[in-house]
């Protein structure tokens, strides 16, 4: 797997963008949301969108074989 590497700038540009996501997606301040996700960047862009939408977030999943029997 290749490390990637965002601009501060560009980083922005991807977090106002899952942030429009979720408002073309009808959601709405001060609602929750829950993304789930494994650690990586989409998922950490999909947080900061929320936050900024003020909406409530979280659940990032573990990587691991129990992964399964959590859900």
């Amino acid at each position: 797997m290749q490390w990637l590497k965002w601009s501060f700038s560009s980083y922005l540009r991807d977090v106002e963008l899952s942030a429009l996501g979720f408002i073309a997606l009808g959601l709405r301040e001060r609602r929750a949301v829950a993304v789930m996700g494994f650690n990586a960047p989409e998922w950490f862009f999909a947080d900061l969108g929320d936050m900024m939408r003020h909406l409530d977030s979280g659940l990032p999943t573990p990587r691991n074989k129990e992964m399964p029997y959590l859900w």
